[in-house]
C-alpha cells in the first residue's frame, strides 16, 4: 500500500503511466497527482472537476490530457511546463481565458477547447509551431490574433459558432491548412489581401489543391462573405463547380 495512491475510488501504483477516472463523478483532482512521475496519459473526462491543480505541471512525461465535459473555468499558467504534452482536450467546460503560457508547449499537436467561454486568444498561441488541430467551436471569440499565421503545422482550424466578423490576413500563411471552419459567425468578411480575392488572385506559390479548397470554403460560409466588393463574383447561389472553373481560368 505504501507505493500506491488512492485516486477517486481506485488505487494506483506510483509508477502508473495511465490513469483513467472517466465518468467517476470526482469533483477535484487530488494534489497527489504530482506523485505519478511516470504518468503519460490522464483521462478525467465526464466528471465534476472545477480546477486543474498546479501539481500536474511537474509530470514531465505527461503527453495526453483528456478533461472534457467538466466544470473547469481556468487553465493554470503552470501548464506551460509540460514540454512533452501532445494532446490537450478540455472541450465542454467553462474556460474564459487562456494563459499566455499555453504557447510554451513545444510538442503540442491537438488543442481542443470547443464549447467553452473564450472571448480572446493570447498572442502567444502563435508559438505553437507543432500544433496540427485547433478546435475553438462554440466559444465567444470576436477576433483571432494575427499571430495565428505563425502556426506552421496547423492543418485544422475550427472557428464555427463564435462572434467573429473578420479573419486576419495572416491565416493565408498557413500553407498546410486543409480544414478551416467558420460557419455561424457574425456576417464574417474576408480581408482583401487574402490570396483568394479577385484583386490578388495569383496564388503562387500556393498549390492548386489549396485553390480548390479555398473556393469550397468560400462557398460554404455565411452570405456576408459574398457581399465583399473584392470577391463579388463568388455568388453562393451559383454552383460550386462553376466558381472553381471560373477561378482557375483566371490564373492563366
Amino acid at each position: 500500500m505504501g507505493n500506491s495512491i488512492i485516486m477517486g475510488s481506485k488505487n494506483y501504483d506510483r509508477d502508473e503511466t495511465v490513469i483513467d477516472l472517466m465518468c467517476t463523478f470526482i469533483e477535484r483532482i487530488p494534489k497527489e497527482i504530482g506523485q505519478f512521475r511516470k504518468l503519460k496519459e490522464l483521462y478525467l473526462s465526464d466528471n465534476l472537476i472545477t480546477m486543474i491543480p498546479d501539481e500536474i505541471s511537474i509530470l514531465n512525461d505527461l503527453g495526453k490530457i483528456y478533461m472534457n465535459t467538466n466544470r473547469i473555468s481556468s487553465i493554470p499558467s503552470s501548464i506551460g511546463q509540460l514540454k512533452k504534452l501532445e494532446i490537450l482536450e478540455l472541450n465542454d467546460n467553462q474556460i474564459v481565458l487562456l494563459p499566455p503560457e499555453i504557447g510554451n508547449l513545444p510538442a503540442l499537436k491537438v488543442l481542443d477547447l470547443n464549447r467553452n467561454r473564450l472571448k480572446t486568444l493570447p498572442a502567444e498561441i502563435g508559438f505553437l509551431s507543432t500544433l496540427e488541430v485547433l478546435d475553438l467551436f462554440r466559444n465567444h471569440l470576436k477576433s483571432v490574433p494575427t499571430e495565428i499565421g505563425k502556426m506552421s503545422s496547423l492543418k485544422t482550424l475550427n472557428l464555427n459558432q463564435n462572434q467573429l466578423t473578420s479573419l486576419p490576413v495572416e491565416i493565408s500563411n498557413l500553407n498546410g491548412l486543409t480544414t478551416l471552419a467558420i460557419h455561424d459567425n457574425v456576417n464574417i468578411s474576408v480581408n482583401t489581401e487574402f490570396p483568394w480575392s479577385e484583386k490578388n488572385h495569383h496564388f503562387y506559390p500556393l498549390e492548386i489543391k489549396r485553390v480548390i479548397f479555398t473556393i469550397l470554403l468560400i462557398a460554404r460560409v455565411e452570405n456576408g462573405i459574398a457581399k465583399h466588393p473584392e470577391i463579388s463574383f463568388y455568388k453562393l447561389h451559383k454552383p460550386i463547380m462553376y466558381n472553381i472553373f471560373r477561378f482557375l481560368s483566371n490564373l492563366y
